[in-house]
């Protein structure tokens, strides 16, 4: 058998690598036949986003200095993309403290992101064995599990931030800022996502929407969905501080484009929050 040239080759597999990922991301999360296992979120539509949202980054940082993301790098990071989410365990949580008996999904943070680290090495070694030579060398490989590893949200004071530091390069950040970008480069999408987000963190909301629960727990409900909409304001105003952090350590000029091109939007959806927010204080459920 003849081989490939090694970088044609290379850029063959991420893309290989990359559409398996995307079947099996439809295949395994959306709407499976085992409703609490439907991953309403953490689905290929949001890995999609945070893949438009990492070629927005990338591409700024590009206009600013013409190769800080070559090709090989960002095929790297759209490699780790796709594979971030790829594992997601779960289980669901009764409260039977509550008076419609909470139902809430726990995800194994941190393991489920070491176990998507862990197929995807195992699918790139897979590949060198395949195409019989080092298509992807040990630094691709150390440079996915880095930046994968960077996506284990740490809560914190109403927010979610990870564990970027001002050392670290940049090209490692930009799968955890466009992870957690959507606020700030995406509002109406991000309006959208944080609905979908309540329905897979507590399963009972998603029901009561489909009309499978009972109106004498409705009040409770709305409870739950009013608490939900406060701490998404929390939440956006926690990343507007936390960005500012998260691009530490860059030049000033990328900083400054980065937050005028791309993160961007956090008044507006802090404004989209609070108005839905008012609203549904005063609507029935």
């Amino acid at each position: 058998m003849v081989k490939k040239d090694l970088n044609e080759q290379f850029f063959e597999s991420v893309s290989y690598l990359i559409s398996q990922a995307r079947a099996e991301l439809k295949a395994s999360f959306e709407k499976t036949a085992v409703p609490d296992q439907t991953l309403w979120y953490h689905c290929l539509d949001h890995t999609e986003g945070v893949y438009q949202r990492a070629v927005k980054i990338m591409n700024t940082c590009n206009r600013v200095e013409q190769g800080t993301f070559n090709a090989h790098t960002s095929a790297l990071v759209s490699l780790a993309v796709y594979y971030h989410d790829i594992y997601i365990a779960s289980y669901i949580v009764l409260d039977p403290t509550t008076p419609h008996r909470r139902l809430s999904r726990k995800r194994f943070t941190g393991g489920n992101e070491e176990a998507a680290i862990a197929i995807l090495h195992r699918r790139m070694d897979e590949q060198n064995d395949d195409c019989g030579q080092t298509v992807f060398l040990q630094s691709d490989f150390n440079f996915v599990q880095q930046t994968i590893a960077l996506t284990i949200p740490i809560f914190e004071a109403g927010t979610v931030m990870q564990g970027i530091t001002s050392r670290m390069p940049l090209a490692v950040r930009i799968l955890p800022l466009a992870d957690l970008g959507e606020c700030s480069m995406d509002p109406m999408r991000f309006m959208r996502s944080g609905e979908l987000l309540l329905c897979e963190e507590q399963p009972l909301v998603q029901a009561s929407l489909q009309g499978y629960w009972s109106n004498a727990h409705v009040e409770y409900l709305r409870q739950d969905i009013l608490t939900w909409s406060a701490n998404q304001a929390e939440f956006v105003i926690g990343r507007k501080k936390r960005t500012n952090l998260d691009l530490a350590g860059i030049s000033a000029y990328m900083e400054q484009l980065l937050m005028k091109e791309c993160f961007n939007g956090f008044e507006t959806s802090l404004q989209l929050v609070k108005d839905r927010h008012n609203r549904r204080k005063t609507m029935t459920y």
